[in-house]
């Protein structure tokens, strides 16, 4: 149906460009790279939402695909400069899956050294709970799936599952990479995959 096509083209359209709105910014910024380099992810994360909020919240008509679009883009950003160990965007189980860390296969073989966050591009509430369902489908460990909301939707909560909101103040979103970095120190110390995570920089 050319409709459909030509709707997900222009989302696509404004997913790049919002993509492009914060790496130009991370580019042209000193403190960024800086901020994450001395560990200070959190503080990183919430001048890049302070800074990019506005500018993608213009390209897209919903709030809900404008916040979890700049959340993904920052999160793939830090991630990646944190060294640690991720599968996005992937299939597993039949369910569609944001961010997995470190991987699926973790995630099939010892789940509770795995953690799922989903960012649903939406702030419907019950297409959020749609996604978390699919998520915890996949994810038997209660705790280790995490949702990214924007603003919008945190009023459809609460959603049973640890929650960071995307303000444009850059809200409790920025939280989440010091989170992460408490789940991969208590996970590595408690078994065999400690070591396996350490070696793969996780």
């Amino acid at each position: 149906m050319p409709g459909r096509g030509d709707g997900h083209e222009a989302s696509d359209e404004a997913a790049d460009r919002a993509k492009a709105v914060l790496f130009d910014y991370i580019q042209k910024s000193d403190a960024v790279p800086r901020l994450v380099a001395a560990g200070r992810a959190d503080a990183a994360a919430q001048d890049m939402v302070r800074a990019c909020h506005g500018g993608v919240a213009e390209l897209f008509e919903s709030p809900g695909m404008a916040s979890g679009v700049l959340a993904t883009g920052i999160m793939h950003y830090v991630l990646t400069r944190m060294l640690v160990r991720s599968q996005r965007s992937i299939r597993h189980g039949g369910v569609d899956l944001d961010i997995v860390i470190p991987d699926a296969k973790t995630l099939a073989e010892d789940p509770g050294r795995a953690l799922v966050i989903c960012v649903p591009k939406t702030a419907d509430a019950a297409a959020i709970r749609g996604a978390l369902r699919g998520a915890v489908g996949v994810q038997p460990v209660p705790g280790n799936v995490w949702l990214v909301l924007p603003e919008e939707a945190a009023k459809g909560g609460p959603y049973g599952a640890r929650s960071f909101v995307v303000a444009r103040d850059g809200g409790s979103f920025a939280r989440i990479f010091a989170e992460i970095r408490e789940f991969l120190d208590r996970t590595s110390t408690e078994g065999a995959g400690s070591r396996r995570l350490r070696i793969l920089g996780a």
